[in-house]
């Protein structure tokens, strides 16, 4: 066999991925810790549900991790999911409130139209409720992933209300 072709199957795996997963971004130094914990529990959760996600870490080790500010430059978004063969990628922003409450801002993406985002999911989660918001997040990114599927073959996937608003998480 072909050197190169068994090279290239070994990567086929890691590049067929049902949405590509962004580094969480945090906008301060004291968020990090708090952005890494939320996107481990949001790839668990895609996963839990069914999508397959490729991490921050496996865009990273392939080489084709979005690069920083990648929303700001025309093409970008585009040019990551055509190289991955993948319909979405998710960019995410966390940040804590004075207040204690974290804010979280995702934006999902598809290749049609990278000016304006598939959906976008704002939501101001008090603390304990991580996991909840991850849970509604994934689930709402996989109906966006089943409509993808199901729909006509260059046909694009009509917007989701901008901005989206997931369902307020119920506070204890």
């Amino acid at each position: 066999m072909n050197p190169l072709l068994l090279l290239a199957s070994l990567y086929a795996p890691a590049l067929a991925q049902d949405v590509l997963v962004s580094e969480f971004e945090s906008e301060s130094v004291t968020d990090i810790a708090i952005a890494l914990t939320l996107q481990d529990m949001f790839l668990a959760e895609l996963e839990r549900q069914g999508v397959k996600a490729a991490s921050p870490e496996l865009l990273l080790a392939n080489k084709l991790h979005p690069p920083e500010g990648c929303l700001a430059e025309p093409g970008c978004p585009k040019a990551v999911l055509t190289h991955w063969e993948s319909p979405l990628i998710v960019f995410t922003s966390v940040r804590t409130l004075d207040s204690g409450v974290l804010s979280v801002v995702v934006r999902v993406y598809d290749a049609e139209d990278e000016k304006r985002a598939l959906r976008e999911i704002a939501e101001e989660i008090p603390q304990g409720q991580e996991a909840e918001f991850c849970r509604l997040a994934a689930g709402k990114i996989r109906g966006d992933l089943k409509l993808y599927k199901a729909r006509p073959a260059g046909k694009p996937l009509p917007k989701a209300p901008y901005p989206f608003l997931a369902p307020r998480i119920r506070t204890v």
